[in-house]
């Protein structure tokens, strides 16, 4: 989806070049008047059904948000949050929400935010229960829309099945090539116009860098095993978090 660029005034708030967050439903962009008071203001691509019905934002935790950083700018500062430490986190903070009974969906690294040395995961507009009322795992459906976005998209979620845990997981990893990488091997720029030839050309390459793999660093290695890992479990398997970290405990 096209990317959105914040208007430069919303009526006395001027633009401070601060994006808060972005994803499949618009941008959230930071604003300040005259008087220096700060506000938060969301553009949406579109009205999608119940979209701002489901995502509500916490003013509480509004100033926390403001004074955070996003993925990118975390790896790239001095004495930052480690590798392990980032992969470590951002995979608690998904197992965190499927403890809720909740998929994310929307898995990339622009909704992740760090403060204080922690990294939260934000943007639940995509989010949905996979538990049930008779606390049932979701079946399995087929010829499923994708949400979210196809460059860290499971190949799963493109091949039309309903995500599950491990879908958010498999995102999570892509992201972490991306962040280290700022391009994947298959990633496209009009993510609006893909048809079904790329998509599978997509699909074909992230299966071949799992046997064929472009990185040799330790760190793309363990990345590499965690979507072997991932890959091979079934719709309703619960990724084991200890197995993930034993992946890339030796990155200390």
């Amino acid at each position: 989806m096209k990317q959105l660029t914040p208007p430069h005034q919303v009526n006395e708030y001027q633009y401070t070049g601060k994006i808060i967050g972005k994803g499949l439903f618009g941008t959230v962009a930071l604003y300040k008047n005259k008087y220096q008071d700060l506000v938060v203001i969301k553009f949406e691509h579109c009205m999608l059904g119940n979209a701002m019905l489901q995502e509500s934002i916490n003013l509480r935790n509004l100033k926390k948000l403001i004074q955070s950083r996003d993925l990118q700018e975390e790896i790239s500062i001095p004495n930052g949050l480690s590798f392990y430490q980032i992969v470590g986190m951002m995979f608690k903070s998904i197992k965190q929400l499927h403890d809720l009974g909740y998929l994310h969906r929307n898995i990339h690294p622009d909704n992740f935010r760090v403060q204080n040395n922690k990294i939260y995961l934000i943007a639940f507009g995509s989010s949905i229960k996979y538990i049930d009322e008779h606390n049932q795992h979701i079946p399995e459906q087929r010829n499923k829309k994708l949400v979210g976005i196809h460059d860290v998209a499971s190949i799963f979620t493109q091949q039309g099945i309903e995500p599950s845990r491990r879908d958010d997981y498999i995102s999570a990893a892509y992201s972490l090539l991306l962040l280290r990488h700022e391009h994947l091997p298959w990633q496209k720029e009009n993510q609006e116009q893909l048809h079904q030839l790329q998509i599978q050309t997509m699909i074909d390459d992230k299966l071949k860098i799992m046997y064929q793999s472009p990185y040799n660093n330790i760190e793309d290695k363990a990345i590499i095993s965690i979507l072997n890992y991932l890959h091979c479990l079934e719709f309703e398997d619960e990724p084991e978090i200890e197995e993930i970290q034993s992946l890339f405990c030796y990155l200390q």
